[in-house]
């Protein structure tokens, strides 16, 4: 009886709004919630309009470009055009996440764990990572405008394991791109990023831990005696001015502290993404084991839009990428990128980014080659090993079969058929040009 009237007290104590602590989360709580539902509202459920415009493009016969990104330089432009063309149009694409990161990263440091509370994010362990995979899945944004609310939540308590958490699940693991990849590409592909994400998210921040040895903020976890918080005499109003003042001046430490290092990295990933082409795809990012390579290393050194990878798989894989690469490029874009590397080099020491960097690349290695190794075991034309022999293969069967998935999955998504012009006709390359395959170009080569 006495346990339950006590449990009836805290439960009344916490509905109290009398102490500034518990009137500033109140306002930050609704605050968050009505910001992130005009986000999602207005930015994201509108982002897979742009992805369906996007695999249309990649299926058309006619080579183009989108969200900046030209798979054959078709225009003939320069180098240095392409690198600024795709640069300028990803900074255009991601300004509206980074402003809301900005923000919500200002809401956690000054409504729901000001630096003069007690209070803190002091979750570690495994259910840290619990707590920040809950939190990173909702705010939906990919892994370079995530960055702001995960150093933000470091700064307040946050162990290694939430943030990357935090990072790793709203990058990988949330549900528009989950339902995305599961829907047009193949269960194979789709099925992997599914798995590789849900790992990635509860794994990869223990790893990280780890090898950081995070033990200065598991000590302070562990010492810290929180007090009870006793009724106080601040007033709303003064609660908060001083939080609203606290909001503004902490969002835009966020943006100049954090801005122009998305902006520089920005330019290093477009620099990256240059490389990718229908020669350099054909020639090393075949189904095997050096594919998956080269494929896990481009993924880590390139920052996308939330869900861009989706449309880059779809396109390199009718340039003639193998299934393997895809499934692990698909989870690497992803998952993290130089401005992820940049941004949370602020809050963890040089070994702990290594450490996330490296733990990326090879659980996406490691998902790839699971998955040549059970496509050798159920496909009588596929083989493992580190280099195939493309000879005895068509290349461009290989990219078929997956790709043929969007022909069905978008009317399925959206309700509307794919046109005519825009399907994938075997025999055909993904520019429409009839007998000028994958194989092709590699026997030309």
């Amino acid at each position: 009886m006495q346990s339950i009237l006590s449990y009836r007290f805290s439960i009344r104590s916490a509905l109290e709004c009398d102490t500034d602590l518990k009137k500033r989360r109140l306002v930050g709580i609704i605050a968050a919630t009505v910001l992130l539902g005009l986000f999602l509202t207005f930015n994201r459920i509108p982002k897979l309009d742009t992805v369906e415009a996007d695999l249309a493009i990649v299926t058309s016969p006619v080579a183009q470009c989108f969200q900046g990104f030209c798979l054959e330089n078709t225009d003939n432009s320069t180098f240095w055009e392409r690198w600024w063309n795709f640069s300028v149009t990803y900074l255009n694409l991601v300004w509206i996440g980074m402003v809301f990161a900005f923000i919500m990263a200002g809401i956690t440091e000054s409504f729901l764990f000001p630096k003069n509370s007690s209070q803190r994010f002091t979750a570690q362990g495994f259910g840290g990572v619990l707590k920040g995979a809950v939190i990173g899945p909702v705010m939906s944004l990919c892994s370079a405008c995530i960055v702001p609310i995960a150093t933000a939540f470091r700064r307040r308590g946050a162990g290694i394991e939430s943030t990357v958490a935090i990072t790793q699940g709203s990058s990988t693991m949330n549900l528009p791109a989950l339902i995305m990849a599961s829907m047009v590409f193949i269960p194979l592909i789709g099925g992997s990023r599914i798995v590789l994400s849900v790992i990635g998210t509860l794994v990869l921040g223990s790893v990280v831990a780890k090898v950081v040895g995070d033990k200065q903020a598991l000590a302070s976890s562990t010492n810290t005696v929180t007090s009870p918080m006793l009724p106080d005499e601040s007033s709303w109003k003064d609660s908060l001015t001083s939080a609203s003042f606290e909001l503004i001046q902490s969002t835009i430490r966020q943006a100049f502290r954090l801005g122009p290092v998305m902006v520089v990295a920005g330019f290093v990933s477009g620099l990256a993404i240059q490389w990718i082409s229908p020669q350099t795809v054909t020639t090393w990012i075949g189904d095997d084991v050096l594919g998956i390579l080269v494929a896990a290393t481009l993924g880590i050194a390139v920052n996308v839009p939330l869900m861009f990878e989706i449309p880059l798989v779809a396109a390199m894989l009718l340039a003639g990428m193998g299934t393997a690469p895809a499934a692990s490029l698909l989870f690497t874009a992803a998952a993290a990128g130089p401005i992820t590397y940049w941004g949370l080099a602020k809050v963890f020491p040089l070994r702990g980014v290594i450490a996330l960097g490296a733990s990326t690349w090879v659980l996406g290695v490691v998902g790839g080659i699971v998955l040549l190794a059970v496509t050798a075991m159920i496909e009588d034309e596929r083989e493992f090993s580190f280099r195939a022999d493309y000879s005895k293969t068509s290349s461009a069967s290989r990219a078929v079969l997956p790709i043929r998935e969007i022909e069905v999955a978008l009317p399925r998504i959206w309700g509307s058929p794919v046109p005519e012009d825009y399907r994938y006709h075997e025999g055909a390359n993904q520019y429409g040009v009839s007998g000028e395959t994958s194989e092709s170009r590699i026997s030309e080569e």
